[in-house]
């Protein structure tokens, strides 16, 4: 019989792992030597079957559900009232797009749409990118070998610079460009506000950021 939790609700198949721990060791074996997170989440299939395609874990110090099927994520993700998103807010805001849920969520949204997705706004933007996206076609042609992931994010930072802030390609721009990186790997780590963690130096490198923005 599955374990019940207090209130009373059964709760998914799984393990939750050794103490304080859990099974954080395997998830990062998978996820960071393997480099095959899709195994991890097979293994547990395997083991537990697909049922309704939810498994309990214990995952960087905190209780934790796995979902992983379509009908599942897709119940997860449209139900604003009981799930919201688990973005580090000091970092990105609190009425950040990623950050927000609801009717708060919507409205941001609805402006970003209209800055970016609609037909007239493509086509401005189709406009302002297109130069210098030839510019770098032409730049890979006489390189003769270049590393396509890297190239493309060169590329589209920059075009983003210039159309959002008016930033040309420069030393300011590459400044930027290694502190946004700085604040990704922010988004990516556990929130462990100690000193000498990425987490506890994003909130600096995000002042940086500004600053030079």
């Amino acid at each position: 019989m599955r374990r019940c939790s207090a209130s009373g609700t059964k709760l998914p198949p799984g393990y939750m792992g050794i103490p304080f721990l859990g099974e954080l060791l395997s998830f990062l074996w998978y996820f960071k030597i393997a480099r095959h997170p899709d195994d991890y989440i097979n293994s547990i299939r395997h083991k537990y079957g697909d049922g309704v395609g939810l498994y309990r874990t214990h995952l960087f110090g905190s209780p934790s559900i796995i979902v992983c099927t379509p009908s599942a994520n897709k119940f997860v993700l449209q139900d604003a009232n009981n799930f919201s998103s688990g973005w580090h807010n000091e970092i990105v805001g609190t009425t950040s797009l990623v950050a927000v849920d609801g009717d708060s969520h919507i409205r941001v949204r609805s402006f970003v749409v209209k800055a970016i997705n609609r037909p007239d706004s493509l086509r401005r933007i189709t406009l302002a990118i297109q130069p210098r996206v030839t510019t770098a076609l032409q730049s890979w042609v006489k390189k003769g070998r270049v590393t396509m992931f890297k190239e493309a994010k060169k590329v589209t930072f920059e075009n983003i610079g210039k159309y959002f802030a008016s930033f040309e390609s420069g030393p300011v721009l590459d400044n930027l460009d290694v502190l946004f990186k700085g604040l990704i790997y922010g988004f990516r780590v556990s929130p462990i506000n100690l000193p000498g963690t990425k987490f506890q130096c994003t909130p600096r490198t995000l002042t940086t950021f500004l600053f030079h923005s």
